[in-house]
Formats: structure tokens, C-alpha cells, sequence
């Protein structure tokens, strides 16, 4: 089953996507939401 993952700068899951088909994408609205979250400190 193919996945798609979105990392934060400590490679922790923030989204993840399981595609129902290979042309089953993580959505653009998505990607761009998770972008404008703040950075969390790293440890």
C-alpha cells in the first residue's frame, strides 16, 4: 500500500496519507497547511 508521510525538522510524523490507488495523493491543501504550522524546539 503506498504512503506519504509529512516530517517535522526532528523527523517525527505530522500527516500521513495511505493511498487507496498509486494516483491516490496527499493533498496539495494539506501540504501547504502543515507548512504554515510554527517549528516546534528541538531537543
Amino acid at each position: 500500500m503506498p504512503a506519504e508521510f509529512l516530517l517535522d525538522q526532528d523527523s517525527i510524523i505530522r500527516e500521513l496519507h495511505y493511498s487507496e490507488n498509486l494516483n491516490d495523493r496527499m493533498s496539495v491543501d494539506l501540504i501547504r497547511k502543515s507548512a504554515r504550522r510554527p517549528l516546534t524546539k528541538s531537543h
